[in-house]
């Protein structure tokens, strides 16, 4: 198969993007704030140790809907675009989450950034003649997840050394292994991984007191890539810009030119899929924006729902409102504090702006009317919330530094976290969701029987696979299709 020349360089450019936000992360971790030595390797270790985490279960967690992106970069790099009529009718079962263009071609429903940030790791492997095969797809798919979740990781590292150096190898560590990231972003090239390393890092250079020209149009293409990437974060993407911003023209322009090329990208491909610049393929495919479904109720199950609430899957989260709630105490304090010096950059509120952005994502996917996020494990359709909630993590443990109780607390909320993200990774068992879910249609919601909860039947899985036994309803391969 050959590749044309363009695909190759925005292949390229993809892996110096991958590279560039690690170098990035290592850059701004060299600049060390003035309380707190972060090492200058720190960033690219903690990314590493992540990737080799997620590696570590050596197998790809497939699910529908990180399906259809995969196949787009594949015919991406072998014919120059995203549409996927060369494999049909091999690839029919998955068009359930395709629409057919204008123009009669048939494009995968979701953004098109996953399907480049997989791109510069097939290159190898064509590059080398390697024939297409499901196994290449495994490996690349996995491989490509692990490492953008990974970046996340350094990068978010690379924000909380100079934010809240105290808490941030703990929230960092928290991050990485007791959310979704873990069990869904790092598992499979869902739109989260790379997503959430462009939120990462957007994150980093907000911790920056005084970032340069550079940095802010960075700040843009961090923005832009995360919203390429998962058209929702387009809310939290302002609230990033405006803090970014911080009421200066100059700055806000630099980053809106950062982010430019992303939205006009955005804007044809648009138009290539749906016909109009502004209709997005997700919005055809369901025939219209697919909201309607009860705020109150939404919101309530996103957050506390025994099988998709946030802090029930992750319960360290819970620590965000005590690091919200400190620095806002702080902000109003500094603000009247007599005697401060004008010529000292106040220290970016990244808790505050992180709760934010997440505060605006939640009531967006409360009211869509598949709030729960399909076939998947716990509240993965909300994974960037994860992200944006851990500066206040961070600001909570921080605070609690040094006092026992408090520490204990929160160890053990995040050991608990990862316990319960590793029994996906290390006990995938997909009959709960061939239970639960018929289409759109959550079944058992706020069941009260615990026995039926999400993590317990995972948990029964785990035990099986630990007396050699197969899992009942262990995730299969129905849903694969061939080259």
């Amino acid at each position: 198969m050959a590749i044309p020349g363009a695909v190759t360089a925005a292949s390229m450019a993809g892996v110096w993007l991958l590279a560039g936000l690690l170098v990035l992360g290592w850059r701004l971790a060299r600049r060390r704030p003035l309380h707190a030595a972060a090492m200058p390797t720190g960033v690219i270790l903690s990314a590493a140790v992540a990737a080799t985490v997620y590696l570590v279960n050596s197998q790809r967690i497939i699910y529908l809907d990180s399906q259809p992106q995969v196949w787009a970069a594949v015919s991406l790099l072998g014919e120059g675009n995203f549409n996927l009529d060369e494999f049909r009718p091999a690839i029919d079962p998955i068009l359930v989450q395709a629409i057919t263009s204008p123009s009669g071609h048939i494009y995968s429903m979701y953004p098109p950034g996953s399907a480049f940030a997989l791109v510069p790791f097939l290159v190898p492997a064509r590059l080398a003649g390697a024939p297409l095969s499901l196994e290449l797809l495994d490996a690349t798919a996995k491989l490509a997840a692990a490492l953008w979740t990974a970046a996340s990781v350094g990068l978010l590292l690379a924000a909380l050394t100079r934010y809240a150096p105290r808490g941030a190898w703990l929230a960092a560590f928290a991050y990485a292994f007791g959310t979704t990231a873990f069990s869904a972003a790092a598992q499979d090239l869902w739109q989260h991984g790379p997503s959430q390393a462009g939120l990462a890092a957007a994150l980093a250079i907000l911790a920056l007191p005084k970032p340069s020209p550079r940095q802010e149009v960075g700040l843009g293409v961090a923005l832009g890539w995360a919203v390429l990437c998962r058209t929702s974060n387009l809310l939290p993407a302002l609230v990033l810009f405006a803090a970014g911003s911080r009421g200066r023209w100059g700055t806000a322009l630099r980053a809106a030119a950062g982010a430019g090329p992303f939205a006009l990208f955005t804007l044809a491909y648009n138009h290539a899929t749906t016909g109009s610049p502004l209709l997005f393929a997700h919005t055809v495919h369901h025939g219209g924006a697919g909201f309607g479904h009860s705020l109150a109720g939404g919101l309530l199950a996103l957050l506390f729902e025994p099988s998709r609430g946030l802090f029930v899957y992750s319960p360290f989260l819970g620590l965000a409102a005590v690091g919200v709630v400190g620095e806002l105490r702080g902000l109003v304090g500094r603000s009247t504090a007599p005697g401060r010096q004008a010529h000292e950059p106040p220290l970016p509120p990244l808790g505050v702006v992180g709760a934010t952005a997440a505060l605006l994502l939640l009531p967006l996917v409360a009211q869509w009317e598949e709030w729960h996020g399909g076939w998947s494990y716990g509240y993965r359709i909300i994974s960037e919330v994860a992200l944006l909630l851990s500066p206040a993590c961070a600001a909570a443990l921080a605070r609690w530094r040094g006092r026992r109780v408090p520490m204990a607390v929160a160890g053990t909320l995040v050991a608990l976290s990862v316990g319960i993200h590793s029994l996906h990774v290390f006990a995938p068992d997909n009959g709960w969701n061939a239970a639960h879910l018929r289409g759109t249609a959550y079944l058992g919601m706020w069941n009260p029987d615990p026995r039926q909860w999400q993590i317990a039947w995972h948990l029964r899985a785990a035990c099986q696979r630990v007396g050699d036994a197969p899992p009942a309803g262990a995730i299969t391969r129905e849903r694969r299709v061939p080259p």
